[in-house]
């Protein structure tokens, strides 16, 4: 192990990490509650699957508020509005109601739920860090850009500052 490895290691304080988590989730609170949810659902999609399949009316006997007497004024439920006579084995409809009754649709079920939700976190993750940027302060950054992107030529005694490349402000 290299010794920048060891002494990274050694300076790891779990109390201060702590410390410093939940000064973050106080001073975060809606951030800390959406990151929070989202880690939660990833881990656990029969939180959010179980209930959606629930009321749109995929339980665990099939299809449910299926109405038998075509008389009945009864809706039933969207899954039996949806339901139509060509239900084929691996479809969509067909996966929604073996995943309301605990069958092949689960695992299928809850790997979209989870992917829906990694990808709530990730889109809000780059909204907030686009956000960021767009509010970052200009003269500071520009300045610290130009310094670092403009070539600086000494003739005759004189400095000449060559033409630095567009601000990102410029660009758009």
């Amino acid at each position: 192990m290299s010794n920048k490895a060891q002494s990274t290691i050694s300076s790891f304080n779990p109390k201060k990490l702590a410390r410093d988590t939940g000064t973050w989730v106080h001073d975060h609170p809606y951030q800390s509650a959406f990151i929070g949810t989202t880690c939660l659902v990833v881990a656990v999609p029969a939180l959010v699957a179980a209930p959606a399949l629930g009321a749109a009316g995929f339980g665990s006997l099939g299809v449910v508020g299926e109405v038998t007497d075509q008389e009945s004024p009864l809706v039933g439920s969207a899954a039996a509005a949806a339901q139509g006579p060509a239900v084929v084995a691996g479809n969509v409809f067909a996966t929604l109601t073996s995943a309301g009754a605990g069958g092949y649709g689960v695992p299928i079920v809850h790997g979209v739920v989870q992917g829906v939700a990694a990808s709530a976190g990730g889109l809000f993750a780059g909204v907030k860090g686009w956000r960021k940027w767009k509010k970052a302060p200009k003269g500071a950054a520009e300045a610290k850009e130009q310094e670092d992107t403009a070539e600086v030529e000494k003739i005759e005694g004189e400095t000449f500052v060559s033409e630095a490349p567009q601000s990102r402000e410029a660009k758009l």
